[in-house]
């Protein structure tokens, strides 16, 4: 979930002895005024590429590339072998190729409920494969019938639109970074030059599952995740990567949209059971790291409430710095704190000082 600029990602989660029912038997209140309003996908978008999936595509396509305009080569799935589009996520089970484009052929969803069907220009295939620059492209849904897709693809009108952005909120270019040709691996986001997860020796799944993990164990349901999110530009990131999909299909996640340090005053006293504090570089932190965070933190958690915060590789002499005072602070504001090296950061337990009652279902006030 770190793919966003100041995001703090809260899990509601009842132990299993703890009876569903009770723990359902009042209701906690979100604040209307910060839930984040909806993120539906771009009208036409049929899939995403990365510059590895373009280039694939390319070299295994361009010699069925037809030299007259008017042919075609069908191909299918067994034709199409291990290309890939949706950054891994999805494999298209036929292909169409025309000599001005590639017409590809798909499903997705656990059952295969979806069907896409994306028209890809010869004229993007052939620069990206030239250029070789990375990112990540929105690939569109063809017009009605042959002649239509043919000639608007001539025409550039479905040329693939890249995945990136001005901030408004911030003045910082973001754009998403695909990082392994080999497997399916999720991007990360890359703002103002700064990649949003470690990726050294690492890919964005394993740093959040390390993230995760540094929470501990925990028995039970989880009730609602709750994510607060600054800057709109990284949602419209989010809702452009097929890896965050989740993020705004799940019933169970909560988004909000909102400073960070005005949104965590008006969340529920008590309420969640962990929390992942995310920031990102300390150059664009701004009060992220502050004691009146952590202490409107220690407020959410209930009582031996678990905190994982994201500082950075502690080996480093930038990120090294930062977990003396952070560690200090983090005490201060109520927590038993530890360095937490595997995971660049610090995991915390809300001490009991009376905090706290049982996490119940959020509703919109």
């Amino acid at each position: 979930m770190r793919a966003c600029l100041r995001t703090i990602l809260f899990v509601a989660q009842p132990p299993l002895r703890r009876a569903h029912s009770a723990a359902r038997a009042a209701a906690a209140e979100l604040p209307r005024r910060y839930l984040a309003p909806p993120a539906l996908p771009e009208p036409g978008v049929a899939c995403c590429v990365s510059h590895y999936e373009a280039i694939a595509l390319h070299t295994a396509l361009q010699p069925r590339r037809p030299d007259s305009a008017s042919g075609s080569v069908s191909l299918g799935r067994g034709d199409l072998g291990a290309l890939t589009v949706d950054l891994g996520l999805a494999r298209p089970a036929s292909a169409e190729v025309s000599a001005s484009h590639v017409r590809l052929r798909g499903t997705r969803g656990i059952e295969g409920e979806e069907e896409w069907t994306a028209c890809v220009p010869w004229a993007f295939l052939d620069r990206v494969a030239r250029k070789r620059r990375a990112g990540v492209w929105q690939c569109y849904a063809p017009g009605q019938g042959e002649a239509e897709a043919a000639e608007e693809a001539e025409e550039d009108d479905l040329a693939p639109t890249k995945v990136e952005g001005l901030s408004e909120l911030t003045s910082r270019p973001a754009s998403l970074l695909p990082l392994d040709e080999a497997s399916p691996t999720p991007p990360t986001a890359v703002l103002g030059g700064f990649n949003m997860h470690r990726t050294k020796g690492i890919d964005p799944a394993g740093d959040t599952d390390n993230k995760l993990r540094a929470l501990g164990k925990k028995g039970g349901r989880v009730l609602d995740v709750v994510t607060v999110e600054l800057d709109p530009a990284m949602v419209e990131l989010q809702r452009a990567n097929p890896w965050s999909r989740q993020l705004f299909d799940d019933p169970k996640i909560t988004r909000l949209l909102g400073d960070a340090t005005e949104v965590l005053p008006a969340l529920p006293e008590g309420y969640f059971d962990a929390a992942v504090h995310d920031p990102p570089a300390n150059a664009m932190s701004g009060e992220l790291y502050s004691l009146e965070v952590y202490r409107a933190l220690r407020r959410l958690l209930r009582p031996g409430g678990v905190l994982f915060h994201y500082v950075g590789d502690p080996a480093s002499k930038a990120s090294g710095r930062l977990f003396k005072g952070v560690l200090q602070r983090l005490r201060e504001a109520g927590f038993d704190a530890k360095t937490t090296p595997a995971a660049y950061g610090i995991t915390a337990v809300a001490r009991v000082t009376g905090l706290g009652t049982s996490p119940r279902p959020l509703e919109l006030v």
